[in-house]
């Protein structure tokens, strides 16, 4: 039966669950392949940090600490 709430075909639905399964394979692959990892970090630094740099700008950041749970709020709002 199909789910009335997802808007996707079965496969563009496998598709994007293939998308996810590779992204999340390559937490354990940058741990056995030195190299794999450097060159994420490389990205991320070099050309990721760098093009979202502003993307936080003039935003506070609130933590706050409860037992072992750490809150963290974006924004100016004290509402958490």
């Amino acid at each position: 039966m199909p789910n009335l709430d997802n808007p996707l075909d079965d496969d563009d639905y496998y598709q994007v669950e293939h998308i996810c399964k590779m992204l999340c394979s390559t937490l354990n692959f940058m741990e056995i392949e030195p190299t794999f990892r450097d060159k994420i970090n490389d990205y991320v630094v070099n050309v990721f940090d760098k093009e979202h740099k502003d993307d936080h700008k003039d935003k506070e950041i609130k933590k706050t600490y409860a037992d072992n749970v750490i809150n963290v709020t974006f924004g100016k709002s004290d509402k958490c």
